[in-house]
């Protein structure tokens, strides 16, 4: 008897062991937190989504994500989602799991389209007036008006330029004819029945931006151009956030020194040029877009 139960102790002491262990408190699983840095993006550009996951298991944690738009690198807890090209609310999916506990969640993304940014509008019908201060290094003054205004477009070896008639106040008249590029904004000129045209500005400027262009019309002409800052400047047509940029272009039958400032939506609202025996100064006094 003494025997057997010494071996029902055992039994019951076995089956206790196993029935704590078996029946332990299973494995718990939660993202805390889905963060989306920054939450609010242009098409294209890219969001970072960071989870925080809490377990107390002793698995392997998986992290599944997926979304409604756009497209995800990277694995596990931080990921980064680029926008795709169309604006709208996009959903960026989260699930963690262990194989036998799990947990989901979500963030959003706010998706806009890149503001169309225009520091030369063209088209045909707009028109800027100046007040030109004009003087020489002789100590001659003169202030008159100038008119710019596109009034038509042309065809010029298969590209679409826009006329610009430059009248002044004093009855001269001439052509300036212009251009978007995908980078820059292109100005060209008639010189003896030949066509000079050249980038005189960037599309989208940044302060610091340089760019180099040579071209040959009769005589080689060198053309150089920079972004020298971004400021605000008061003209008769307003108060203006510009780029100044500068412009060079030397030949041996054209020296231009050309620095003017231009506004977002607007255009030049200042142009100075300066020369070997003359300069001027131009400031916006009125405008008229289409």
């Amino acid at each position: 008897m003494r025997r057997l139960k010494i071996l029902f102790i055992v039994f019951v002491a076995l089956v206790s062991a196993f029935l704590i262990t078996g029946c332990g408190k299973e494995a718990s699983i939660s993202i805390t937190s889905l963060v989306a840095n920054p939450d609010s993006i242009h098409t294209g550009e890219q969001s970072t989504i960071t989870a925080t996951v809490e377990y107390d298991g002793d698995g392997t944690v998986e992290y599944s994500w997926c979304c409604d738009g756009g497209e995800i690198s990277g694995s596990g807890a931080e990921v980064t989602w680029t926008a795709p090209g169309s604006a709208g609310v996009y959903v960026i999916n989260l699930t963690v799991s262990d194989g036998d506990v799990s947990d989901d969640a979500s963030v959003q993304v706010a998706v806009d389209t890149i503001p169309q940014v225009d520091y030369f509008p063209l088209a045909v019908g707009n028109s800027w007036t100046f007040e030109v201060h004009w003087s020489d290094t002789a100590g001659s003054t003169d202030t008159y008006t100038q008119t710019q205004s596109i009034d038509d477009t042309t065809e010029m070896e298969s590209l679409l330029w826009y006329i610009m008639f430059n009248e002044s106040s004093d009855s001269t008249v001439d052509t300036v004819y212009y251009r978007k590029g995908t980078d820059y904004l292109y100005a060209g000129y008639l010189y003896y029945g030949a066509f000079l045209s050249f980038p005189a500005a960037p599309v989208v400027p940044e302060v610091g931006m340089e760019w180099d262009d040579a071209e040959t019309l009769l005589v080689e002409v060198n053309i150089h151009g920079e972004v020298e800052a971004y400021e605000t400047i008061t003209v008769p047509a307003g108060t203006f956030d510009c780029y100044r940029e500068y412009i060079t272009v030397e030949s041996s039958i054209t020296n231009l020194n050309l620095r003017s400032w231009v506004a977002e939506g607007v255009g030049p609202v200042r142009i100075v040029n300066i020369g070997e025996v003359d300069s001027t100064d131009m400031v916006l006094v009125e405008y008229s877009l289409n």
